[in-house]
């Protein structure tokens, strides 16, 4: 049994500081490297504020989306109730013409709102691409600017339709009276 425990006590004393270099103690050449904690706790904290600025950033830009989104859907549904409405008109015009009546002036005002239809419609698609755009850029505030700018064109567009609707309306409703003549024999 001695000759046990001294084999052990030979093991342990030979083995013990080739163990203890390669943990990186001792001679300092070991795999695992010394590390302050201080350091490291400043690394994680940087980190940790780097995550938190992207994250920051990542919910602006998906705000920016969201909120862009429900901009062209508003414009989007105003285009079809105004299209809607010049198709209306435009068959009250045929109907008219059809009778013999002039019409003229509600032509031209119909013809004005569907190139302002028209036009905020191809305004609205080339606006829609640098939307995408601008909300994966790091400033969204800056790359936002010249599509709301756009957009405010885009709206003036949709306002010009809509006034030129009305006008072909107006000028529908303002038709010469046809009169009959009768005569009364008294």
């Amino acid at each position: 049994m001695s000759k046990i425990i001294s084999l052990f006590i030979a093991l342990a004393l030979v083995a013990g500081p080739a163990i203890t270099l390669a943990q990186g103690g001792g001679g300092g050449g070991g795999n695992i490297p010394n590390t302050d904690p201080k350091k490291d706790q400043k690394l994680e904290q940087k980190t940790t504020k780097e995550q938190e600025k992207e994250q920051k950033l990542q919910e602006k830009q998906d705000r920016a989306r969201s909120h862009a989104d429900e901009v062209f859907s508003r414009l989007d549904n105003a285009i079809e109730r105004l299209s809607k409405l010049l198709a209306r008109v435009n068959a009250r015009i045929a109907k008219e013409e059809a009778l013999n009546v002039d019409v003229s002036k509600a032509k031209v005002a119909a013809a004005d709102a569907q190139k302002a239809i028209d036009n905020a419609v191809a305004s609205i698609a080339k606006f829609r691409t640098q939307v995408v755009a601008a909300a994966t850029s790091t400033k969204p505030i800056q790359s936002f600017a010249p599509i709301k700018t756009g957009l405010k064109a885009v709206n003036a567009n949709i306002k010009l339709a809509q006034k030129k609707i009305i006008e072909a309306i107006k000028s529908l409703r303002d038709k010469p009276e046809t009169t009959t003549a009768t005569s009364t024999n008294e």
